[in-house]
């Protein structure tokens, strides 16, 4: 009799786990995109990577899988990745990374944007770009987009200048308002405080931009009521300068 028991209460456990785990699949939650929610978005708003990646609306949710979503969003030039997780069975959230925007090249047919690693993205009007250099003076075609700054050589010295400045001292780097390359590919810059142009030399290296970052502290704490007509960086450890109000050149050292 107890063999019988006991075999009768197994058969009915088994029947009972089998019924409780039939009950529970009926239950499971089912997730399915019908809204998503971004995060981490600074400079590409939102519409505009739901646009993109053809995700605006409900229906059009309806039959893609996370991945693909996540796929749609990262093809878009100014974003490097996005992550997405569910916040209940229906909405979707996903956190993007975002390309770092570093200067923009303003030719006088394209208009692109250049990346803090070296790439070379559409300029895209609705992007919040703000306060960046702009380098003028260069001509890309437009094939030259989605390209990096390695294969433009007379481009990459200004961005291993703009690089370094940027390192040494972030608000000289800010108050660069504009870099011009011209025909002979010499490139000047122009600061915003205090107005001046700066006459770049093809060996400026991170040296000689702590120095050019000294002499413009300098300007900025002691001698702001001092203008220059240009920042002459092309003498060796000396830094040449000429005034506006006097119309003479001082050699500083």
């Amino acid at each position: 009799m107890k063999r019988i028991a006991v075999f009768l209460f197994l058969i009915f456990f088994v029947i009972g786990i089998l019924f409780l785990s039939r009950t529970a699949q009926n239950f499971e939650v089912k997730f399915r995109i019908e809204k998503i929610v971004l995060e981490q978005n600074e400079i590409v708003p939102t519409s505009e990577i739901l646009n993109f990646a053809r995700i605006n609306s409900e229906k059009k949710l309806e039959e893609l899988t996370p991945e693909m979503v996540l796929d749609r969003i990262e093809k878009h030039p100014y974003i490097k990745s996005a992550e997405g997780s569910f916040l209940d069975s229906v909405t979707f959230s996903i956190r993007v990374k975002e390309v770092e925007p570093f200067a923009l090249i303003f030719g006088t047919q394209v208009k692109s944007c250049l990346t803090s690693d070296g790439k070379i993205l559409p300029f895209n009007p609705v992007i919040k770009i703000y306060d960046l250099p702009i380098i003028t003076g260069i001509e890309l075609e437009r094939n030259n987009q989605l390209n990096t700054v390695n294969s433009i050589p007379h481009l990459t010295k200004v961005f291993e200048t703009l690089h370094s400045l940027r390192a040494i001292d972030f608000a000289l780097f800010s108050s660069i308002s504009e870099l011009q390359i011209d025909e002979k590919n010499k490139f000047y810059g122009y600061l915003s405080k205090p107005q001046a142009k700066i006459i770049f030399d093809k060996s400026f290296d991170f040296k000689r931009g702590i120095q050019l970052s000294e002499f413009w502290r300098q300007i900025i704490l002691n001698q702001n009521s001092i203008r220059y007509e240009y920042i002459d960086l092309r003498f060796k450890d000396q830094i040449v300068v000429k005034e506006k109000q006097i119309n003479q050149l001082t050699e500083l050292i």
